[in-house]
């Protein structure tokens, strides 16, 4: 992984999104792995996925990215 930094506003907003994605993340992974949750249902779980942020989460990723290779 490259060595990218954050701004601390972004570290903030970043941990919150994916503190309840992780959390999310975890939790369905088991389900689907145990056949709890139906794989027909792997869309819905993406499109959950957006709605808690994470292309959000990946803007900041991204942001940190361009100013790493902007150096």
């Amino acid at each position: 992984m490259l060595p990218v930094s954050l701004t601390a506003d972004e570290a903030k907003e970043y941990s919150k999104i994916m503190s309840a994605i992780d959390v999310y993340r975890n939790e369905m992974t088991l389900k689907f792995i145990m056949g709890i949750e139906p794989l027909e249902n792997f869309d819905s779980y993406l499109e959950q996925l957006d709605k808690m942020g994470i292309n959000d989460a990946l803007a900041i990723q991204q942001a940190a990215l361009d100013r790493f290779n902007a150096r």
